[in-house]
């Protein structure tokens, strides 16, 4: 299912861009076709709310719901602060080991591992990509392609063996992280867009000592999509 998702964002993000180029060498068609809506395009400020879920957790399904809010500075920079916070629940190979144990049929034991449970970042927002895409030749809708970078620090669920039970306990802890983000607006009027987006989380310090998340990166990759509110 995760991997549907991140071929249809790719989906996304290439064919509109492909679509664009084709449609903005036809002015007569541009003249002809109504356009949705005109964006603001040096908008000042701009609030979204969006959801979406993990693609590189193995053992917790997590699902994000973000708070971002960005001010344009110039026609294609801005400043972006991005707080998140992760639901999670147990992914169906979790549950088939957890059942093994418990049962006792099994000598396999779940490894160690860790989750991103929130995370407040800041950065640059840059968008190099302005354009319009035509669905069946009868409208044009305004879309931007944008990227950022983003730092600040990402509250992580630890599961850590008991050495006398063998079973995994939570744990907390906080690392810096780096974000880096790119995803698209498809604007639905002059003032709200549709949003969709990739972004990496990457964790800078050492989880486990041995095994996954032992090395200084620690990389959490997702999907988000949402409304975009431009004001």
């Amino acid at each position: 299912m995760r991997f549907i998702l991140l071929t249809i964002i790719l989906f996304f993000l290439v064919s509109s861009n492909l679509f664009a180029e084709k449609y903005q060498s036809a002015d007569k068609l541009s003249r002809d076709i109504p356009i949705v809506s005109i964006p603001k395009i040096i908008e000042t400020s701009a609030i979204s709310l969006k959801f979406g879920t993990s693609v590189s957790d193995t053992y917790a399904s997590t699902y994000p719901i973000a708070l971002v809010y960005n001010y344009k500075f110039s026609k294609f920079f801005g400043f972006i602060v991005d707080i998140s916070y992760s639901f999670d629940t147990n992914s169906s190979l979790k549950d088939s080991i957890d059942d093994a144990f418990e049962n006792a049929t099994s000598k396999v034991l779940l490894p160690e591992y860790s989750f991103n449970r929130a995370h407040f970042n800041m950065g640059i927002i840059f968008k190099p990509i302005y354009g319009k895409i035509s669905f069946f030749s009868e409208k044009i809708i305004h879309f931007d392609l944008y990227m950022s970078v983003l730092g600040g620090g990402t509250y992580n669920i630890v599961k850590k063996r008991d050495d006398d039970t063998g079973l995994l306990n939570d744990e907390n802890k906080f690392l810096p992280s780096v974000m880096f983000t790119l995803g698209q607006n498809y604007f639905l009027t002059s003032s709200l867009a549709f949003n969709i987006e990739l972004i990496n989380n990457m964790t800078i310090g050492q989880i486990f000592e041995t095994g996954s998340g032992s090395g200084t990166l620690n990389q959490n990759f997702a999907i988000r999509m949402g409304l975009n509110y431009i004001f």
